[in-house]
């Protein structure tokens, strides 16, 4: 809910540009954008049930601008295509919580880990996708310990932040994680 609040405030990072949501889940941060003035809008999510709960989202919206592929981050989109815009809202768990909703939903479950070694990887096939002046958008929420924090890996890559909004986030009863309290989201863009 914090980045899709924060993407609906600041269209103008996206109005009129081609965007990726990485890992969309349901498309919520891609359908933001397509509804409020991006280009083009690609969604991407390894989870089979995210892609076709996504798919049913833009069609029940009717969106024209948008298209979504299966892909183990960008390993299954087309490889010739660069992007404005790369929304990252990572999996931020680097080892599976102890009670996970009494979920044994495999997929579910992975949504949610992968934690250090997939922020890596996620910054290191994104160069090839990321147009020379394009931005990357992602939050970083302090449960999620510095190793997950992108701060701590963009300079290994060439990246820079441009931005950091600080907000904060309250926990939910549903949710068994604490207070969570303050959280940022990073504008990032590439050196030079």
């Amino acid at each position: 809910a914090f980045l899709s609040k924060f993407l609906y405030q600041h269209p103008e990072l996206y109005s009129k540009k081609n965007v990726i949501d990485i890992g969309c889940g349901p498309g919520t941060q891609g359908i933001i954008m397509a509804k409020f003035g991006a280009k083009s809008v690609t969604l991407s999510d390894i989870n089979p049930k995210a892609v076709s709960n996504a798919k049913e989202n833009i069609k029940r919206l009717n969106l024209k601008n948008v298209e979504i592929y299966k892909s183990d981050l960008f390993s299954d989109l087309p490889q010739n295509k660069k992007y404005d815009v790369i929304v990252f809202n990572h999996p931020y768990f680097a080892i599976e919580p102890r009670d996970f909703e009494g979920s044994d939903d495999i997929m579910i479950k992975r949504c949610m880990l992968g934690g250090t070694e997939l922020i890596k990887q996620f910054f290191k096939q994104s160069l090839k996708f990321l147009n020379q002046n394009g931005i990357i958008i992602m939050p970083y929420f302090p449960f999620a310990g510095r190793e997950n924090n992108p701060a701590n890996h963009i300079k290994n890559y060439g990246l820079k932040i441009t931005k950091e909004v600080k907000g904060r986030v309250e926990p939910q009863e549903n949710l068994n994680l604490g207070e969570l309290g303050e959280t940022s989201i990073y504008i990032i863009s590439k050196y030079g």
